[in-house]
């Protein structure tokens, strides 16, 4: 954070978010922070000593000897490794948040004390890639989702110290948005109920992955191992399940596009007569992605950075967390509010245990309930809360993949 910003007064922030791939802070007066890791920094810092080490392979006769001049074996951009923040949630105590992390070879989960603003490491280890975070006031377990293998993803749960990470969810599903049930102990005993959204993995003859099937929302018993699923529908997805104390389920209903859709007559004309556009397209952007790589430069500077900053959630999901923050920060600075907003089809759902889905909001992002019940949310664009059926803005900050109310 700036000098201006650590040097005022912190009062304590409403809501923690990931937006545009790091964690920010954000306040009841519309201001908001962005958290810089002190672990992201330490491993920027050790990946450039290593560079300058090897400063002899990029340029003179060292270059030469290794064939090629410079950056042909050994230009990395170490200066921009991707480390991106990949969820949040409330944290251990009433004055923390926890959040998770990537780079490239190594994931970890982080504590930041919100009144020193003292980063802990509670875990890191290579070949953890967490998305999606849930911690409850009732329990000392976090809920996470895991990849498994290529395009699997699962539900896993760890102690908050982050020891014992097991694995409770499994099978040919990209499971997502773990939230525990807010259920106080039952005689004494801590009940372990959690919702997440589920999609089937759809594949082809070759049985190699095409696409996925609606998103449904799951309740499932971590400790017994029973599942129910709660909502679901082949017209839509339903994701970011959280649940109220009184069994009140809240979901993002986005519309569901099939992968496996055949394609008309008239579509199959209209992609022959555009084939050798796009045959074109696709050698100048493999041209493009050469000349940035090695110059810095691209081909072209003309275009819609709403393109190259399209559907953050999408990109993170398919596990493209580099090139998708390396886009977000590229097309930052042209988007105006319209191109980042998500469409009026993604909606804020209600459903009582024995009703039926009610709309409380358009275009949301992502959301989250508060301690209270209180609803905070975003339309990709702008932070908002809910009040009755009206949105009271919190601040604008686009791109939020995750946030967590506090």
């Amino acid at each position: 954070m700036s000098p201006t910003e650590s040097s005022r007064p912190r009062a304590r922030p409403v809501l923690a978010c990931v937006a545009s791939a790091h964690v920010h802070l954000v306040y009841d007066d519309g201001t908001s922070e962005k958290v810089d890791s002190k672990y992201a920094s330490e491993v920027r810092s050790r990946a450039a000593q290593i560079d300058r080490r090897g400063a002899w392979k990029k340029g003179g006769s060292g270059a030469a000897f290794m064939g090629g001049g410079a950056g042909m074996l050994w230009a990395e951009d170490r200066d921009d490794m991707p480390i991106v923040a990949t969820s949040v949630a409330r944290g251990r105590t009433k004055n923390e948040i926890l959040y998770t992390l990537r780079t490239p070879a190594v994931g970890g989960l982080f504590a930041l004390d919100l009144t020193s603003h003292e980063e802990a490491r509670v875990f890191h280890g290579t070949g953890h890639d967490f998305q999606g975070l849930s911690s409850s006031e009732f329990h000392t377990v976090l809920a996470t989702a895991t990849m498994q293998g290529k395009m699997r993803r699962g539900i896993a749960v760890m102690k908050d110290d982050g020891t014992e990470l097991a694995q409770i969810t499994e099978g040919d599903s990209f499971d997502d948005d773990p939230s525990w049930v807010p259920t106080p102990p039952v005689g004494g005993k801590c009940v372990h109920e959690l919702v997440y959204s589920s999609a089937g993995i759809g594949r082809d003859e070759a049985g190699q992955f095409a696409g996925l099937g609606p998103r449904s929302v799951v309740l499932l018993d971590a400790e017994h191992g029973t599942m129910k699923t709660l909502l679901e529908d082949k017209d839509h997805d339903y994701v970011c399940p959280r649940m109220s104390s009184d069994g009140t389920l809240y979901c993002v209903r986005r519309p569901y596009v099939s992968p496996f859709e055949k394609p008309s007559a008239t579509a199959s004309v209209k992609d022959a007569a555009l084939l050798p556009f796009r045959l074109g397209t696709a050698v100048f952007n493999y041209l493009d992605f050469f000349s940035m790589r090695y110059t810095g430069k691209p081909l072209a500077s003309s275009g819609s950075t709403k393109d190259r900053a399209a559907d953050a959630r999408r990109m993170l999901e398919l596990g493209n967390l580099g090139r998708g923050v390396a886009s977000l920060e590229r097309g930052l600075t042209n988007d105006t509010p319209s191109d980042v907003r998500v469409p009026a089809a993604w909606a804020l759902v209600s459903m009582t245990p024995r009703g039926t889905p009610k709309v409380l909001a358009e275009r949301v992002a992502a959301f989250d309930l508060s301690p209270s019940g209180t609803v905070v949310l975003t339309d990709g664009a702008s932070l908002f809360r809910l009040e009755g059926s009206k949105e009271k803005k919190l601040a604008d900050l686009p791109y939020v993949t995750d946030l967590a109310a506090l």
